[in-house]
C-alpha cells in the first residue's frame, strides 16, 4: 500500500501480539479509485513489524482517515473518517469481521473527524472540531479549525451508536421562560406561530408530540417578522430526516413519536440534540432575528414544556 500516515496501535488482549493501523491506499485496487484502507502491521515488541493484509478496505474513493479503536461492553468499535466524517465498524472480535451498521457516523458532516475516550469506567466522550465559514457568510466553505465539539457517546442494547450533549458541559443559563403548549394542526397545509424576544445566546429545551402521521414540522431559529428568514430547524418525519439549515441527518428513527429536543444557539453555532441519541450541528454567522417559530406542514404536532434559558 501507499499512502501511509495515521498511525493507530492496539494491543490483542487474548494474544498480547501489537497492532498497528495505518492509513494507506492499494496499489492496485479491485475497483479503480476506491482502494482506500487501512494497512495492518503486527508486532510482537513493538519494534519489529511485519505487514499484514489489510485490516478494511471500506470502498470509498478516498482513504479512510484517522483511524480509532475501541472496546466497549462486550463490542470492539474501528472509527474512521470519509471526507472528514467520522464512521465506524464494529465487532465481537478486535479482528474483525467489522460489521456496518445501520446508522454509521456518529454526527453530522460539519462534526470533523471524531475521535472517543473512556470517561470513568462506563462512558465515553466524542471530541471533533466545526470549522469556521469562509468569510463568515452562512452559505461560505467551511474552513480548518475553529471550535471543538464534545459528545458523550450512547452505545445502544444491540451494540450500535448515538451521541448526545456532555452534561457536565452544558452552558450555565439565567432563569428560564416557559411556554406550556403549543399546538399546531395543519392537515393540508402550512400553519406557523411565533415567539418573540428570543435571545440570541439561548438554550431551548422542549418535548415534541407528533401525530404519527404527520409529514413535516420543526422550528425557525433567530427569524425576524418574516417566517423566511432565520434558520430552518426540519422534522421530515416520513424520510427519517432531519435537516438544519440544509445540514442533513439521516435514518432518524422515532420522528413520527414523542421525543425531547435541545438547541443550544452560541454566537455562530447552533447545535442541536434529539432525543438524547442523534446531534447536529451547524455554523450559521448571519442571521440575528429575535424570533423563534414554530411550524407544522401536513402535520398535527404539539410542543410541550418549551424552555427557553439566556446563555450566562
Amino acid at each position: 500500500p501507499l499512502h501511509f500516515r495515521d498511525p493507530c496501535p492496539f494491543q490483542d488482549p487474548q494474544t498480547g501480539l501489537f497492532h498497528l493501523l495505518v492509513t494507506a491506499m492499494l496499489e492496485e485496487s479491485v475497483v479503480s479509485g476506491h482502494g482506500g484502507c487501512l494497512a495492518h502491521l503486527t508486532s510482537p515488541d513493538l519494534k519489529t513489524w511485519t505487514m499484514q493484509a489489510p485490516f478494511l478496505i471500506p470502498g470509498y474513493s478516498n482513504v479512510p482517515e484517522c483511524p480509532d479503536f475501541f472496546y466497549w461492553n462486550g463490542w470492539y468499535y474501528l472509527l474512521f473518517s470519509n471526507f472528514l466524517t467520522a464512521r465506524y465498524r464494529m465487532s465481537r472480535s478486535p479482528l474483525g469481521p467489522w460489521e456496518r451498521p445501520p446508522v454509521d457516523t456518529l454526527d453530522g458532516s460539519l462534526s470533523r473527524v471524531m475521535k472517543t475516550a473512556a470517561f470513568g469506567e462506563q462512558r465515553r466522550i466524542g471530541v471533533s472540531w466545526l470549522g469556521t465559514r469562509t468569510n463568515d457568510k452562512d452559505d461560505g466553505k467551511p474552513q480548518w479549525g475553529g471550535h471543538l465539539l464534545f459528545r458523550e457517546m450512547i452505545q445502544h442494547e444491540d451494540g450500535t451508536l448515538g451521541s448526545k450533549f456532555v452534561p457536565e458541559m452544558m452552558p450555565g443559563t439565567n432563569e428560564a421562560r416557559t411556554i406550556d403548549r403549543v399546538h399546531l394542526l395543519a392537515r393540508s397545509g402550512l400553519e406557523v406561530t411565533a415567539i418573540e424576544d428570543v435571545p440570541h445566546n439561548v438554550h431551548i429545551r422542549l418535548h415534541v408530540v407528533p401525530d404519527p402521521n404527520s409529514v413535516t414540522f420543526g422550528l425557525h431559529l433567530r427569524s425576524t417578522e418574516d417566517f423566511s428568514s432565520g434558520y430552518a430547524l426540519t422534522f421530515h418525519v416520513p424520510e427519517r430526516r432531519v435537516t438544519l439549515h440544509q445540514e442533513p441527518i439521516y435514518a432518524v428513527e422515532g420522528l413520527d413519536r414523542p421525543f425531547t429536543l435541545e438547541v443550544i444557539l452560541k454566537d455562530d453555532i447552533i447545535d442541536v440534540c434529539i432525543d438524547q441519541r442523534r446531534c447536529l450541528v451547524n455554523r450559521c454567522p448571519e442571521q440575528r432575528g429575535d424570533r423563534l417559530f414554530f411550524f407544522a406542514h401536513n402535520a398535527n404536532v404539539t410542543f410541550e414544556n418549551v424552555d427557553i434559558r439566556p446563555l450566562k
